[in-house]
């Protein structure tokens, strides 16, 4: 009765040009600065520090798979995966003011560049 409120029209409301691409990078930005003033960049991850989530946004950022896994003792530890290299971590290991330059160590097949660094 009402298609004005499907979401397809909501959709076809944010077009410009045919593309919903101003849209789409709109809503993206937003959420990058929501992120990245939030009090805990990871909500997920609120038991590790404000520099390990730092660490891991940075990983997301370059493409590095992560997951959360624990040892036999139950301790957690984060496990990065990129080109077929895996690296595990403990939280020690993420305590570095500059996360790119870490990540590059880890993985020295990582493209370089600005990839918005987390800092």
């Amino acid at each position: 009765m009402h298609p004005e409120l499907t979401p397809a029209a909501k959709l076809v409301a944010k077009m410009h040009e045919g593309s919903l691409m101003k849209f789409g990078q709109a809503v993206a930005r937003q959420w990058y600065h929501e992120r990245i003033s939030a009090p805990t960049l990871l909500p997920r991850l609120t038991q590790v520090t404000a520099a390990t989530q730092r660490f891991v946004m940075a990983a997301l950022q370059a493409g590095v798979r992560f997951y959360q896994v624990r040892d036999e003792d139950g301790a957690d530890l984060l496990m990065f995966t990129f080109a077929g290299v895996t690296q595990v971590l403990q939280e020690r290991d993420m305590q570095v003011g500059d996360p790119n330059q870490r990540l590059h160590e880890l993985f020295p097949d990582l493209p370089s560049g600005d990839q918005g660094a987390i800092v």
